[in-house]
């Protein structure tokens, strides 16, 4: 979804009201609210689905014993998410896996909460709760940088304007969300793990671990070997510009390990649930692999050669990647979030 959108997303889907808190009675709303998605079940092997809605891709594994479910996008898609998986299976959910913390993957827990355990590398449930606070200490101040940069007549490159930009739109809309955050509404995993761990639904085995951060660093991969089925949460999203969310623990030197690690396990005919964008398989797994090898590359080489921040989002083109959509993120972004994480600044 575009930025402005996904603004609206995190003010009125993750935390209702945020979005009308200033407003007068007299004012009309900006906006109208989104329309309710489409929901739509996609087969990906035996007794495996992807759930496609508004948010994160859901995985959804029919076993024997029970359903097992990969993330939950948001709390008012809640009971229509629960109508299409017993479309599929009238079996309880048993177990709910978070991939990381964002709330477009995460916003569904106080509504599953009640019927399954959910489960979450460690680092989910410590940024579930610390992510507000952090948000008012140091956004404030980063807003007003970069609202006087922009203000101030320099001149700048539009590539790189668009980057200030759009760090300034990304701190104000979480910043929004983060001051009607109450602590007892958070539903965060039950279960936690630190490197791995496995479950066990009759013969089936379900393989859910965590190498290194990579979109955030709270990542969970979770692998069905017996259906040759991964969802790969965010560290994977399917033709479209990825978040390196680098206040989220993120990074993309681990992201390339997790990448690598998790490419030498897979089958390949494995198919591949990506936390956005359609289900594919290992050669598009690969690919984007590339593109964040590429990237790296691109931005270690202008910092060497004495670059600024602006000469580099300027420059840096990546040919060969041109089907990759600029939605949320966007190539200059994406040089901008490297940018930080190789050179230590904001």
């Amino acid at each position: 979804m575009r930025k402005a959108a996904w603004a609206f997303v995190v003010a009125t889907l993750i935390l209702p009201g945020s979005a009308v808190a200033h407003m007068r009675p007299d004012d009309k709303p900006a906006a109208a609210a989104p329309p309710q998605p489409t929901l739509k079940l996609e087969q990906v092997g035996e007794g495996a689905y992807c759930l496609y809605g508004q948010g994160g891709n859901i995985g959804v594994v029919v076993t024997p014993k029970a359903v097992v479910m990969v993330d939950t996008q948001f709390e008012r898609l809640a009971p229509m998410i629960a109508d299409e998986i017993r479309k599929v299976s009238p079996s309880a959910i048993r177990y709910v896996i978070n991939t990381h913390h964002h709330f477009d993957h995460t916003g569904g827990n106080k509504y599953f909460a009640g019927i399954a355990d959910i489960i979450g590398q460690e680092n989910v449930r410590s940024r579930l709760f610390s992510g507000p606070a952090f948000a008012q200490a140091n956004y404030p101040g980063r807003i007003k940088e970069f609202e006087s940069l922009l203000a101030s007549g320099k001149p700048m490159d539009p590539a790189y304007k668009k980057v200030i930009d759009g760090r300034v739109q990304l701190y104000k809309a979480i910043l929004g969300a983060s001051q009607s955050f109450k602590p007892e509404e958070v539903y965060a995993p039950n279960i936690l793990y630190k490197d791995s761990m496995k479950l066990y639904l009759g013969d089936e085995e379900v393989q859910i671990f965590h190498i290194a951060p990579g979109h955030t660093d709270g990542d969970s991969i979770v692998y069905f070997p017996k259906r040759k089925v991964v969802h790969m949460g965010d560290v994977f999203v399917n033709q479209t510009y990825p978040f390196i969310d680098i206040d989220g623990g993120g990074s993309s030197q681990g992201w390339l390990k997790t990448l690598d690690e998790v490419l030498a396990k897979l089958p390949a005919d494995t198919r591949v649930i990506p936390g956005h964008g359609n289900a594919a398989g290992v050669t598009e797994l690969k690919r984007f692999r590339g593109y964040i090898n590429d990237l790296r590359a691109a931005v270690s080489a202008a910092i060497g050669s004495g670059k600024s921040l602006e000469e580099a989002v300027r420059d840096i083109k990546l040919e060969g990647y041109a089907d990759m959509k600029a939605d949320f993120m966007s190539l200059p972004l994406n040089v901008d979030q490297v940018w930080q994480e190789m050179d230590g600044k904001r």
